[in-house]
């Protein structure tokens, strides 16, 4: 799942572009225009645009990982959920 900062319509065209007529039907993309959700988990960080990383359980932060180069965002998130185990 990927909670941004853009609106419906930027994320359609995202997914459009980026996977053209392919299922994309298990990426989940939230919109929080307002920054709402990422003020209250502090996902933004020093830089707005940053990738912020998280592992939620049951309601709460378990991982966290800032500043993520997105090239790396998968093995990242694969680590995470395995130290969690």
């Amino acid at each position: 799942m990927v909670i941004n900062s853009d609106t419906p319509g930027e994320n359609r065209r995202f997914l459009k572009k980026s996977f053209g007529g392919e299922d994309t039907n298990n990426i989940r993309i939230l919109c929080d225009e307002k920054l709402d959700w990422m003020r209250e988990y502090t996902a933004l960080g020093e830089k707005r645009y940053s990738i912020t990383m998280f592992v939620l359980r049951e309601g709460r932060v378990e991982k966290l990982a800032r500043e993520v180069e997105a090239e790396l965002l998968p093995q990242i998130v694969q680590n995470a959920i395995k130290s969690l185990n």
